[in-house]
Protein backbone atom coordinates (compact mmCIF):
# COMPACT_ATOMS: atom_id res chain seq x y z
CA UNK A 1 0.00 0.00 0.00
CA UNK A 2 3.02 2.56 1.02
CA UNK A 3 4.53 2.10 -2.71
CA UNK A 4 1.16 2.21 -4.42
CA UNK A 5 0.19 6.07 -2.33
CA UNK A 6 3.90 7.22 -3.60
CA UNK A 7 2.89 6.15 -6.77
CA UNK A 8 -0.57 8.02 -6.75
CA UNK A 9 1.40 11.45 -5.27
CA UNK A 10 3.89 11.16 -8.13
CA UNK A 11 0.97 10.92 -10.66
CA UNK A 12 -0.69 13.52 -9.16
CA UNK A 13 2.79 15.76 -8.97
CA UNK A 14 3.34 15.03 -12.38
CA UNK A 15 -0.30 16.06 -13.58
CA UNK A 16 0.09 19.78 -11.94
CA UNK A 17 3.55 19.72 -13.46
CA UNK A 18 1.64 19.37 -17.07
CA UNK A 19 -1.10 21.59 -16.13
CA UNK A 20 1.96 24.53 -15.35
CA UNK A 21 3.64 23.42 -18.35
CA UNK A 22 0.24 24.15 -20.95
CA UNK A 23 -0.65 27.10 -18.26
CA UNK A 24 2.77 29.07 -19.67
CA UNK A 25 2.14 27.92 -23.45
CA UNK A 26 0.48 30.93 -24.62
CA UNK A 27 0.28 30.09 -28.21
CA UNK A 28 -3.49 29.42 -28.69
CA UNK A 29 -5.04 26.41 -29.90
CA UNK A 30 -4.84 25.47 -33.80
CA UNK A 31 -6.68 24.04 -36.33
CA UNK A 32 -5.25 20.96 -38.19
CA UNK A 33 -6.27 18.76 -40.66
CA UNK A 34 -7.30 16.01 -38.65
CA UNK A 35 -6.74 13.14 -41.29
CA UNK A 36 -3.04 14.22 -41.34
CA UNK A 37 -2.89 14.30 -37.72
CA UNK A 38 -4.15 9.96 -37.77
CA UNK A 39 -1.75 9.53 -40.25
CA UNK A 40 1.71 8.19 -39.50
CA UNK A 41 3.54 10.74 -41.26
CA UNK A 42 6.43 11.10 -39.15
CA UNK A 43 8.94 9.54 -37.28
CA UNK A 44 9.08 9.11 -33.91
CA UNK A 45 12.48 10.05 -33.59
CA UNK A 46 15.56 9.73 -36.30
CA UNK A 47 18.67 9.15 -34.79
CA UNK A 48 19.49 5.13 -36.06
CA UNK A 49 15.99 4.76 -37.46
CA UNK A 50 16.72 3.82 -41.52
CA UNK A 51 13.11 3.14 -42.24
CA UNK A 52 11.87 3.75 -46.12
CA UNK A 53 7.96 4.01 -45.14
CA UNK A 54 5.70 4.10 -42.37
CA UNK A 55 2.68 1.61 -42.27
CA UNK A 56 -0.68 1.97 -40.21
CA UNK A 57 -3.66 0.14 -40.06
CA UNK A 58 -7.19 0.84 -38.21
CA UNK A 59 -10.69 -0.85 -37.88
CA UNK A 60 -13.67 0.86 -37.92
CA UNK A 61 -17.35 0.58 -37.72
CA UNK A 62 -19.36 2.70 -39.97
CA UNK A 63 -22.36 4.34 -39.53
CA UNK A 64 -24.19 1.70 -41.20
CA UNK A 65 -22.40 -0.93 -38.95
CA UNK A 66 -19.76 -2.53 -40.86
CA UNK A 67 -16.37 -3.03 -40.17
CA UNK A 68 -14.28 -1.28 -42.21
CA UNK A 69 -10.17 -1.62 -42.41
CA UNK A 70 -8.24 1.53 -42.86
CA UNK A 71 -5.03 1.31 -43.88
CA UNK A 72 -2.16 4.04 -44.63
CA UNK A 73 1.31 4.08 -46.12
CA UNK A 74 4.17 6.70 -45.70
CA UNK A 75 6.72 6.48 -48.37
CA UNK A 76 9.64 9.27 -48.00
CA UNK A 77 11.62 10.30 -50.64
CA UNK A 78 14.34 9.11 -52.31
CA UNK A 79 16.19 12.35 -51.67
CA UNK A 80 15.51 13.48 -48.32
CA UNK A 81 13.46 9.93 -46.41
CA UNK A 82 10.61 10.16 -44.00
CA UNK A 83 10.15 13.26 -42.25
CA UNK A 84 10.53 13.11 -38.50
CA UNK A 85 10.19 15.51 -35.25
CA UNK A 86 11.74 18.12 -36.75
CA UNK A 87 9.46 18.29 -39.72
CA UNK A 88 6.48 17.95 -37.26
CA UNK A 89 7.61 21.12 -36.06
CA UNK A 90 7.65 23.05 -39.49
CA UNK A 91 4.27 21.08 -40.57
CA UNK A 92 2.50 23.06 -37.16
CA UNK A 93 4.41 26.02 -37.91
CA UNK A 94 2.54 26.23 -41.17
CA UNK A 95 -0.85 24.89 -39.44
CA UNK A 96 -0.37 27.89 -37.54
CA UNK A 97 0.08 30.17 -40.73
CA UNK A 98 -2.76 29.11 -41.96
CA UNK A 99 -4.70 29.93 -38.42
CA UNK A 100 -3.21 33.31 -38.19
CA UNK A 101 -4.56 33.68 -41.80
CA UNK A 102 -8.23 32.85 -40.79
CA UNK A 103 -7.92 29.13 -42.36
CA UNK A 104 -7.33 27.11 -44.85
CA UNK A 105 -7.82 29.22 -48.02
CA UNK A 106 -10.18 27.34 -50.53
CA UNK A 107 -7.04 27.04 -53.14
CA UNK A 108 -4.57 25.65 -50.50
CA UNK A 109 -2.14 28.44 -51.09
CA UNK A 110 -0.54 29.59 -48.34
CA UNK A 111 1.99 32.43 -48.96
CA UNK A 112 4.86 32.50 -46.04
CA UNK A 113 8.81 33.57 -45.65
CA UNK A 114 11.07 31.28 -44.07
CA UNK A 115 11.84 34.36 -41.00
CA UNK A 116 8.30 34.55 -40.39
CA UNK A 117 8.28 30.71 -40.30
CA UNK A 118 11.34 30.35 -38.29
CA UNK A 119 9.89 32.97 -35.80
CA UNK A 120 6.94 30.89 -35.14
CA UNK A 121 8.83 27.80 -34.43
CA UNK A 122 11.10 30.09 -31.88
CA UNK A 123 14.14 30.04 -33.84
CA UNK A 124 16.43 32.36 -34.48
CA UNK A 125 17.83 33.34 -37.95
CA UNK A 126 21.41 32.24 -37.51
CA UNK A 127 23.42 28.94 -38.18
CA UNK A 128 21.44 26.67 -40.78
CA UNK A 129 18.08 27.47 -39.42
CA UNK A 130 17.09 28.38 -43.15
CA UNK A 131 18.26 25.96 -44.52
CA UNK A 132 16.92 23.13 -41.91
CA UNK A 133 13.61 24.68 -42.56
CA UNK A 134 13.45 24.96 -46.60
CA UNK A 135 14.84 21.13 -45.95
CA UNK A 136 11.82 20.13 -43.83
CA UNK A 137 9.41 21.74 -46.27
CA UNK A 138 10.58 19.42 -48.94
CA UNK A 139 11.00 16.31 -47.70
CA UNK A 140 7.12 16.52 -46.52
CA UNK A 141 6.72 17.68 -49.96
CA UNK A 142 8.53 14.91 -51.09
CA UNK A 143 7.56 12.08 -49.30
CA UNK A 144 4.20 10.10 -50.90
CA UNK A 145 0.95 8.87 -49.20
CA UNK A 146 -1.18 6.02 -50.06
CA UNK A 147 -4.62 6.14 -47.86
CA UNK A 148 -6.86 3.00 -47.94
CA UNK A 149 -10.83 4.06 -46.83
CA UNK A 150 -8.94 6.72 -44.75
CA UNK A 151 -10.76 9.72 -45.90
CA UNK A 152 -14.39 10.64 -45.40
CA UNK A 153 -16.16 12.38 -48.04
CA UNK A 154 -19.12 14.73 -47.09
CA UNK A 155 -21.01 14.31 -50.52
CA UNK A 156 -20.97 10.96 -51.27
CA UNK A 157 -21.16 9.88 -47.84
CA UNK A 158 -18.01 7.21 -48.00
CA UNK A 159 -14.59 6.10 -47.09
CA UNK A 160 -12.07 6.79 -50.10
CA UNK A 161 -8.70 5.76 -51.00
CA UNK A 162 -6.10 8.28 -52.20
CA UNK A 163 -2.75 8.62 -53.00
CA UNK A 164 -0.85 12.29 -52.87
CA UNK A 165 2.07 13.92 -51.37
CA UNK A 166 0.72 16.78 -49.05
CA UNK A 167 1.96 19.73 -50.21
CA UNK A 168 4.45 21.47 -53.16
CA UNK A 169 6.42 24.01 -52.19
CA UNK A 170 7.80 27.05 -54.79
CA UNK A 171 10.94 29.28 -52.99
CA UNK A 172 11.12 32.68 -54.28
CA UNK A 173 13.14 35.90 -53.51
CA UNK A 174 13.02 38.91 -55.18
CA UNK A 175 16.06 41.83 -54.84
CA UNK A 176 14.34 45.09 -54.01
CA UNK A 177 15.81 48.83 -54.26
CA UNK A 178 19.48 49.35 -52.25
CA UNK A 179 20.33 45.19 -53.35
CA UNK A 180 18.04 43.67 -50.73
CA UNK A 181 16.07 41.09 -51.25
CA UNK A 182 12.72 39.83 -50.04
CA UNK A 183 11.66 36.11 -50.10
CA UNK A 184 7.91 35.15 -50.36
CA UNK A 185 7.12 31.62 -50.92
CA UNK A 186 4.26 29.70 -51.63
CA UNK A 187 3.34 26.63 -50.55
CA UNK A 188 -0.11 24.77 -52.16
CA UNK A 189 -1.66 21.83 -49.85
CA UNK A 190 -3.17 19.14 -52.00
CA UNK A 191 -6.55 19.36 -52.81
CA UNK A 192 -7.37 16.13 -50.79
CA UNK A 193 -6.24 17.88 -47.80
CA UNK A 194 -7.61 21.07 -48.65
CA UNK A 195 -11.50 19.19 -48.94
CA UNK A 196 -11.07 17.49 -45.69
CA UNK A 197 -9.78 20.51 -43.63
CA UNK A 198 -12.82 22.01 -44.93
Amino acid sequence: MGTNGKRVAELKHSSVEDLKLFELEKSPVINVEINLELIPLFLYKTRNRSEESLEATNVISTPDGRRLEQYVKVVGGREYGIPGPVDRDVHVGIMKLVHRAGGMPPDGVVSFSLYELLKILGKNRGGNNYEKVRESLDRIADCVIYAKNAFYDNESEQFRTHRFTPWSVHFASTTQGQGRSAERHVLKFHEILVRSYN
